[in-house]
Protein backbone atom coordinates (compact mmCIF):
# COMPACT_ATOMS: atom_id res chain seq x y z
CA UNK A 1 0.00 0.00 0.00
CA UNK A 2 1.53 3.39 -0.93
CA UNK A 3 -1.47 5.62 1.30
CA UNK A 4 -4.50 6.45 1.88
CA UNK A 5 -7.17 8.90 1.37
CA UNK A 6 -9.69 10.10 3.92
CA UNK A 7 -10.65 7.68 6.93
CA UNK A 8 -8.13 7.90 9.84
CA UNK A 9 -4.17 8.20 9.72
CA UNK A 10 -2.25 5.68 10.50
CA UNK A 11 0.46 7.18 12.72
CA UNK A 12 4.26 5.80 12.62
CA UNK A 13 4.96 7.42 16.26
CA UNK A 14 2.11 9.02 17.59
CA UNK A 15 -0.88 11.13 17.03
CA UNK A 16 0.26 15.12 15.37
CA UNK A 17 -2.68 16.18 13.81
CA UNK A 18 -2.63 19.44 13.65
CA UNK A 19 -4.17 22.59 14.52
CA UNK A 20 -5.78 25.77 11.99
CA UNK A 21 -4.05 28.84 12.89
CA UNK A 22 -6.87 30.55 11.71
CA UNK A 23 -9.44 28.56 14.07
CA UNK A 24 -7.77 26.58 16.44
CA UNK A 25 -9.62 23.65 15.76
CA UNK A 26 -8.04 20.14 14.39
CA UNK A 27 -7.69 19.72 10.77
CA UNK A 28 -9.37 17.30 9.28
CA UNK A 29 -7.36 13.87 7.95
CA UNK A 30 -6.97 14.32 4.10
CA UNK A 31 -4.04 11.60 2.73
CA UNK A 32 -1.30 9.36 3.68
CA UNK A 33 1.88 8.96 1.56
CA UNK A 34 4.41 6.49 1.86
CA UNK A 35 7.69 5.59 -0.06
CA UNK A 36 7.61 3.43 -2.55
CA UNK A 37 9.19 0.17 -3.65
CA UNK A 38 11.53 1.28 -6.12
CA UNK A 39 14.43 4.00 -4.21
CA UNK A 40 15.26 6.12 -7.87
CA UNK A 41 11.19 6.43 -8.44
CA UNK A 42 9.56 6.53 -4.84
CA UNK A 43 8.85 9.88 -2.59
CA UNK A 44 11.62 10.26 -0.33
CA UNK A 45 9.58 11.01 3.79
CA UNK A 46 13.22 10.04 5.87
CA UNK A 47 14.20 6.83 4.46
CA UNK A 48 10.76 4.52 5.16
CA UNK A 49 8.82 7.72 6.15
CA UNK A 50 5.13 8.32 5.91
CA UNK A 51 3.61 11.98 5.13
CA UNK A 52 0.46 13.14 6.07
CA UNK A 53 -1.98 15.85 4.66
CA UNK A 54 -4.90 17.45 6.76
CA UNK A 55 -7.10 20.85 5.68
CA UNK A 56 -9.02 23.34 7.39
CA UNK A 57 -12.26 22.98 4.86
CA UNK A 58 -14.45 26.38 6.56
CA UNK A 59 -10.38 28.49 6.96
CA UNK A 60 -9.17 27.14 3.65
CA UNK A 61 -6.03 26.21 5.56
CA UNK A 62 -3.44 23.04 4.66
CA UNK A 63 -0.87 21.19 6.73
CA UNK A 64 1.86 18.87 5.63
CA UNK A 65 3.88 16.90 7.82
CA UNK A 66 5.62 13.42 7.75
CA UNK A 67 6.97 10.87 10.50
CA UNK A 68 9.54 8.59 10.17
Amino acid sequence: MLGRLGGEPDWLQYDETPSCSSCARPMAFVAQLQEGPDPVTAMNFGGGGTAYAFACEPCAGAAFLWQC
